[in-house]
């Protein structure tokens, strides 16, 4: 599976969504703190998003491609206290 073609594709729908809810907003009547909120936790969950999509991949990475025969054979540590 290719997460980073997926995770770019939720990141950029997402990404989108947002944009359009934040355009939408600001033309709104709403008061002015409401929408300071409002972006404020509309942009915390894109960046929650980012590190979710970036946790995602990196755990199917470790899990498919780094097999025993990728990584460097483990060495037996010396101890120098005898």
């Amino acid at each position: 599976m290719d997460t980073v073609l997926i995770g770019g594709f939720a990141f950029l729908a997402s990404g989108a969504i947002i944009w359009l809810v934040l355009s939408r907003l600001q033309n709104s009547e709403v008061s002015d703190r409401k929408k300071r909120l409002l972006t404020y936790c509309l942009l915390g969950l894109l960046v929650i998003m980012v590190i979710v999509v970036m946790q995602w991949h990196a755990e199917n990475y470790k899990q498919n491609y780094q097999s025993s025969y990728l990584l460097p054979a483990q060495q037996s540590t010396v101890s120098l206290r005898g």
